[in-house]
């Protein structure tokens, strides 16, 4: 009988109590800790096991709907060595009290984890995202960045001006209206931060992997090194795994659009681009650009074109190279040449006329008069790369209207 009521004691105290997780994978549904009714779910990757005296940088993931998952963050999280915590029980239509309990109730019951003091980031949909930036507010020593998708924040803002930005709009967003999020990162960009947004072909959504793990990127690239609360010891470790392994893995990593927002990442930070390890990754990121425009060149021309000639490749190629940027400067030679680029020249001058035009456009009216003609000439180029742009031309008229 004593032996069944000890059994008995300490399997209940084992269910009450149980061991944290801490080994590497996925352990979904853990209790917050002092009785809280609220959870998460962690994913440790594999590094953790073996690098015992390493802190690992950290995911916070929220969303409107709650229990948000990974989101298809696994193989990342492995690839960068991060920890993922979902806030699950944070969403829409409850109190901002309710949130900040929540996300102070998991950010306590993870501490146990070996969590980076200053390298930890936060990301959500929608409202999520704005729950997001108060996350970040209040933790501004802990949350360096984070990734808001189709959300403002709704004159919420970051306060910091240390953390890192991410933002995309769905450009058919009838929810939050992507001229929002764009005003947003453009209050940003004036107030000094570090910052980047995309207008992507999307409704109101989380943004495909691709540019999920091209944002995460972005955040992370630029405060492993720029991070103000970085220690001068881990500045210099982050200086050495760079050169010995980043740079190195960045040629065989077949996502060559990762790699070039990864490397860019990089070259934000002024401290970085002034040491030994700049023309490294300029060589690096010129092999990059080279591989994803040859990727592109046969099945999209228009687009691989128009890559090189936005302005930021264009300045980056000065700062590169000659011997680097040679591949880069045959491909464009040749996609002059074709017939399809050829004709979307043509059609992006006779395009410029009506940018124009858009940007002198103060009521309905004119608006409506504009819209006629840009659709007509839609017409005239259609299956083109610039008739794309044309048409988003017209949504954002219409948004005027």
């Amino acid at each position: 009988m004593y032996k069944t009521c000890v059994l008995i004691f300490l399997f209940s105290v084992s269910s009450i109590f149980g061991k944290k997780p801490e080994t590497p994978g996925t352990h979904k549904n853990n209790q917050c800790d002092n009785g809280s009714k609220y959870s998460f779910h962690v994913y440790i990757p594999k590094a953790y096991a073996t690098k015992k005296d390493k802190s690992f940088p950290v995911l916070y993931i929220s969303s409107p709907g709650g229990n948000p998952g990974f989101m298809k963050l696994e193989q990342w999280a492995e690839e960068n060595e991060f920890l993922l915590i979902t806030i699950n029980e944070s969403k829409n239509a409850i109190p901002w009290e309710t949130i900040f309990k929540i996300q102070d109730d998991v950010m306590k019951s993870t501490s146990y984890l070996r969590k980076h003091h200053a390298l930890q980031f936060a990301t959500g949909f929608s409202g999520s995202a704005w729950a997001s930036v108060h996350l970040a507010n209040r933790y501004p020593k802990n949350i360096a960045g984070v990734f808001m998708n189709c959300h403002s924040g709704n004159g919420t803002v970051l306060q910091d001006k240390t953390t890192s930005v991410a933002l995309v709009a769905g450009n058919s967003d009838k929810t939050h209206n992507a001229s929002y999020v764009q005003g947003v990162y453009n209050s940003y960009k004036k107030r000094g931060f570090h910052a980047k947004y995309e207008n992507l072909v999307m409704g109101h959504k989380w943004a495909p992997l691709d540019k999920f793990k091209e944002n995460l990127n972005f955040l992370y690239g630029y405060q492993k090194f720029a991070n103000a609360y970085l220690t001068p010891e881990e500045k210099k470790q982050a200086y050495e795994e760079l050169e010995m392994a980043t740079l190195k893995k960045a040629a065989d990593n077949p996502n060559k659009e990762a790699v070039i927002s990864q490397l860019e990442g990089f070259m934000s930070v002024k401290e970085l681009m002034k040491s030994k390890l700049a023309t490294k990754i300029y060589h690096e990121w010129a092999a990059a650009v080279e591989g994803y425009v040859a990727s592109i060149k046969e099945s999209e021309p228009a687009k691989a074109y128009f890559y090189l000639k936005e302005e930021s490749v264009t300045d980056t190629l000065t700062k590169v190279p000659s011997k680097s940027k040679t591949g880069i400067l045959t491909h464009f030679r040749d996609l002059s040449r074709t017939k399809v680029v050829v004709d979307e020249i043509k059609a992006a001058k006779k395009f410029e006329y009506y940018e124009r035009q858009a940007s002198r456009v103060r009521n309905k009216k004119t608006a409506t008069k504009l819209i006629t003609k840009i659709e007509a000439f839609i017409k005239t180029c259609e299956g083109t790369f610039t008739a794309e742009r044309a048409t988003s031309l017209i949504k954002t008229l219409q948004e005027k209207k």
